[in-house]
């Protein structure tokens, strides 16, 4: 297992341990103080903004999990899926860019509906 990889499922543990109880103290941790979020689903409109005060957007109790990772230069670039979304698992593609060992930018690309239709 590379770097990347590595660091994608830290991520993907503080984040799915911190969203269970509510504390994402964790998975910020891992993120630039400022660091930027941008989330498409074909079945809204984008939300864009701080990833910290993104939070809402994903429900309590939701995981995430990440797949074939690529490092490329100051990014990486994985297949996302959630669970515990309202349309049950959700799946797409995620881009992270670093500044250092911090994230700084997020941007997540879903192949599938957020919410049920």
């Amino acid at each position: 297992m590379d770097d990347a990889h590595r660091f994608l499922m830290e991520y993907a543990r503080r984040f799915n341990e911190g969203n269970a109880t509510g504390d994402l103290s964790g998975a910020a941790g891992m993120r630039t103080e400022d660091a930027r979020l941008l989330w498409r689903a074909p079945d809204m409109d984008p939300i864009e903004g701080r990833i910290a005060s993104a939070g809402e957007a994903i429900p309590i109790g939701a995981t995430i999990e990440f797949s074939d990772v690529e490092q490329d230069g100051d990014g990486i670039r994985a297949h996302i899926t959630g669970r515990g979304f309202p349309a049950g698992e959700v799946a797409g593609i995620a881009r992270f860019t670093l500044q250092g060992d911090k994230i700084a930018r997020l941007e997540v690309d879903l192949d599938t509906p957020l919410r049920r239709t």
